[in-house]
Protein backbone atom coordinates (compact mmCIF):
# COMPACT_ATOMS: atom_id res chain seq x y z
CA UNK A 1 0.00 0.00 0.00
CA UNK A 2 2.78 2.67 1.04
CA UNK A 3 6.29 2.42 1.44
CA UNK A 4 6.92 0.45 4.86
CA UNK A 5 6.87 -2.57 6.98
CA UNK A 6 4.46 -5.06 6.85
CA UNK A 7 5.04 -5.87 10.40
CA UNK A 8 1.59 -6.44 12.19
CA UNK A 9 3.23 -4.79 15.48
CA UNK A 10 4.66 -1.87 13.60
CA UNK A 11 2.76 1.68 14.66
CA UNK A 12 0.50 3.00 12.15
CA UNK A 13 1.22 6.19 11.50
CA UNK A 14 -1.24 8.82 9.18
CA UNK A 15 -0.22 11.63 7.49
CA UNK A 16 -1.78 14.71 6.27
CA UNK A 17 0.23 16.87 4.29
CA UNK A 18 -0.90 18.52 0.95
CA UNK A 19 2.48 19.07 -0.67
CA UNK A 20 3.30 16.42 -2.97
CA UNK A 21 7.22 16.61 -2.36
CA UNK A 22 6.85 16.89 1.43
CA UNK A 23 4.30 13.58 1.26
CA UNK A 24 7.55 11.66 -1.22
CA UNK A 25 10.04 12.57 1.45
CA UNK A 26 8.36 11.85 4.45
CA UNK A 27 7.26 8.40 3.31
CA UNK A 28 10.35 7.32 1.66
CA UNK A 29 11.84 8.12 5.77
CA UNK A 30 8.70 6.15 7.07
CA UNK A 31 9.43 3.25 4.64
CA UNK A 32 13.14 3.02 6.47
CA UNK A 33 11.94 2.48 9.97
CA UNK A 34 10.78 -0.80 10.30
CA UNK A 35 9.16 -0.22 13.96
CA UNK A 36 6.47 2.57 11.78
CA UNK A 37 4.21 1.67 8.78
CA UNK A 38 2.45 4.33 6.95
CA UNK A 39 -1.08 3.79 6.44
CA UNK A 40 -2.63 6.41 4.94
CA UNK A 41 -2.16 10.05 3.21
CA UNK A 42 -4.37 13.05 3.05
CA UNK A 43 -4.14 16.48 1.55
CA UNK A 44 -7.38 17.89 2.72
CA UNK A 45 -8.90 18.47 6.35
CA UNK A 46 -12.24 16.14 5.22
CA UNK A 47 -9.89 13.32 4.13
CA UNK A 48 -7.73 13.56 6.98
CA UNK A 49 -10.77 13.22 9.39
CA UNK A 50 -12.38 10.10 7.02
CA UNK A 51 -8.94 8.49 7.10
CA UNK A 52 -8.28 9.33 10.65
CA UNK A 53 -11.98 7.10 11.08
CA UNK A 54 -11.11 4.45 8.86
CA UNK A 55 -7.65 3.86 9.50
CA UNK A 56 -7.31 4.41 13.29
CA UNK A 57 -3.98 5.33 13.83
CA UNK A 58 -1.58 5.23 16.27
CA UNK A 59 0.19 8.96 15.16
CA UNK A 60 -0.71 11.44 13.00
CA UNK A 61 1.94 14.06 11.09
CA UNK A 62 0.11 16.52 10.61
CA UNK A 63 0.43 19.81 8.36
CA UNK A 64 -1.49 22.98 9.59
CA UNK A 65 -2.10 24.38 6.25
CA UNK A 66 -4.29 21.97 4.07
CA UNK A 67 -5.29 22.46 0.33
CA UNK A 68 -9.46 22.56 2.07
CA UNK A 69 -9.54 23.29 5.79
CA UNK A 70 -7.59 23.59 8.67
CA UNK A 71 -4.72 21.37 10.35
CA UNK A 72 -6.07 23.22 13.85
CA UNK A 73 -9.63 21.95 13.19
CA UNK A 74 -8.50 18.19 12.20
CA UNK A 75 -6.10 18.42 15.62
CA UNK A 76 -9.28 19.63 18.17
CA UNK A 77 -10.85 16.93 16.10
CA UNK A 78 -8.69 13.93 16.30
CA UNK A 79 -8.31 14.89 19.77
CA UNK A 80 -11.95 14.90 20.82
CA UNK A 81 -12.31 11.59 18.67
CA UNK A 82 -8.95 9.65 20.33
CA UNK A 83 -6.86 11.79 22.52
CA UNK A 84 -4.71 8.91 22.98
CA UNK A 85 -3.40 9.10 19.10
CA UNK A 86 -0.85 10.76 19.14
CA UNK A 87 -0.48 14.03 17.16
CA UNK A 88 2.75 15.73 15.61
CA UNK A 89 2.56 18.85 14.03
CA UNK A 90 5.17 19.36 11.23
CA UNK A 91 4.50 23.06 9.59
CA UNK A 92 5.67 26.12 8.25
CA UNK A 93 3.46 27.73 10.29
CA UNK A 94 6.16 28.05 13.10
CA UNK A 95 5.62 31.23 15.02
CA UNK A 96 4.93 30.84 19.04
CA UNK A 97 1.60 31.75 19.14
CA UNK A 98 0.85 28.68 16.52
CA UNK A 99 2.46 26.61 18.64
CA UNK A 100 0.73 27.86 21.91
CA UNK A 101 -2.25 27.15 19.90
CA UNK A 102 -1.40 23.67 18.85
CA UNK A 103 -0.08 22.75 22.18
CA UNK A 104 -3.09 23.85 23.89
CA UNK A 105 -5.87 22.19 21.18
CA UNK A 106 -3.38 18.97 22.36
CA UNK A 107 -0.54 18.13 20.38
CA UNK A 108 2.21 16.12 21.76
CA UNK A 109 4.77 17.54 19.34
CA UNK A 110 5.32 21.07 17.44
CA UNK A 111 8.39 20.89 14.61
CA UNK A 112 9.09 23.61 12.45
CA UNK A 113 9.56 22.39 9.01
CA UNK A 114 12.07 25.05 8.27
CA UNK A 115 14.12 24.43 11.38
CA UNK A 116 13.44 20.90 12.70
CA UNK A 117 13.18 18.51 10.48
CA UNK A 118 15.76 16.84 11.57
CA UNK A 119 14.17 17.03 15.43
CA UNK A 120 11.09 15.35 13.77
CA UNK A 121 12.51 12.30 11.96
CA UNK A 122 14.94 11.76 15.45
CA UNK A 123 11.80 11.57 17.24
CA UNK A 124 10.01 8.81 14.60
CA UNK A 125 13.30 6.89 14.59
CA UNK A 126 14.42 7.12 18.23
CA UNK A 127 11.55 7.38 20.41
CA UNK A 128 8.40 5.74 19.11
Amino acid sequence: MFGGTTNQDARRVFLVEDSRAMQDTLTAILGRMSHLRLVGVAETAGEALDGFTTLQPDLVVLDLALREGSGLDVLQAIKRRRPECQVFVFTSHDSEPYRARCLAAGADRFYSKARQHRELIDELRIHL
